[in-house]
């Protein structure tokens, strides 16, 4: 009889310690790692971070300040998320996903310029409180007007924009924009020459027929007669180039004072084409419109014609 209950406690034993092991390695379950793609509905903001650079994205120091895009988005469980950054003068900084108002998922964020497109790149966004995850991004920007439209770089999302996040942000680009528009160069037209005052005789660029080389524009030049402004003063306008037909221009209004431009000449069957910039003066307020000037051998002349803008 005791041989019997001994058997019978060991086997009890033996159960409960196999039982206790199948609890501990039970399976659980994986972190996920969410994707995000945009929703419909925006956030209302109009103040793009584009409008604090007139032309390309040249320069890391306006990002400083706290930045999102203009929609919100959503995960695969249709968690509605708030995207923001916060950059330093250097580019770097953090990214934000704000889950329905009220999780904050962060991530580390850097941005940089390559051929006038904003690149801005984030590590995975994480919470201490939960073991899921939102994937890293990469993002590319491109200025289009008043606005920074960005894509993302594998092209599941395209055409949002980036404005700013906060009051401080806010108010930072619209005194960058007042202080542009109080400083803006005001762009003149360029009338055409008066016959009625020439400057005098000089030797006209003289182009073989069929002739396609720049070195016959290589020099000084400037037409026999001035151009003028709208208020009917005269301008001068003098070109310099080089063998490749690259080089400047220089208007003089009739305050001497000097606007330069860059220019080209091409030249195409004995006929020169010549293509400025507009013309400007750091210490003005003012400028010229561009030039656009075809000038072609009548007999032992060189004829020109043109417009500006």
């Amino acid at each position: 009889m005791k041989k019997v209950i001994a058997f019978f406690c060991v086997f009890a034993l033996l159960y409960s310690v196999a039982s206790l092991n199948a609890d501990i390695i039970q399976p659980i379950s994986s972190p996920q790692q969410f994707l995000i793609l945009p929703t419909q509905e925006t956030t209302g903001e109009v103040n793009s971070l584009a409008m604090m650079q007139p032309e390309n994205i040249d320069s890391l120091q306006n990002l400083k300040g706290a930045w999102q895009f203009d929609h919100l988005f959503s995960d695969s469980l249709n968690n509605k998320l708030a995207w923001s950054f916060q950059f330093d003068d250097q580019g770097k900084g953090e990214a934000f996903l704000l889950k329905n108002g009220q999780n904050k998922y962060s991530a580390q964020t850097e941005a940089t310029i390559e051929n006038g497109l904003l690149k801005i790149s984030t590590s995975p966004y994480t919470n201490s409180q939960d073991r899921n995850s939102y994937a890293k991004q990469e993002i590319f920007c491109q200025k289009q007007g008043d606005n920074l439209i960005c894509n993302s770089a594998d092209k599941k999302w395209q055409d949002l924009h980036l404005v700013a996040a906060d009051q401080n942000t806010k108010n930072k680009i619209e005194e960058i924009v007042a202080n542009r528009k109080q400083n803006a160069v005001k762009t003149e037209s360029i009338f055409p020459p008066s016959k009625k005052k020439p400057l005098g005789s000089q030797i006209a660029i003289n182009i073989p027929e069929n002739d396609n080389s720049t070195i016959y524009t290589d020099g000084s030049w400037r037409f026999d007669q001035p151009f003028y402004d709208a208020e009917g003063k005269p301008l001068q306008i003098r070109f310099k180039f080089d063998k490749t037909g690259q080089g400047t221009s220089t208007l003089t209004n009739n305050k001497d004072e000097k606007f330069s431009a860059t220019a080209n000449a091409k030249v195409e069957d004995g006929t020169v084409k010549i293509q400025t910039s507009n013309y400007t003066n750091p210490q003005s307020t003012k400028g010229y419109a561009n030039l656009f000037i075809e000038c072609r051998k009548v007999g032992e002349e060189m004829l020109c014609k043109g417009s500006d803008g």
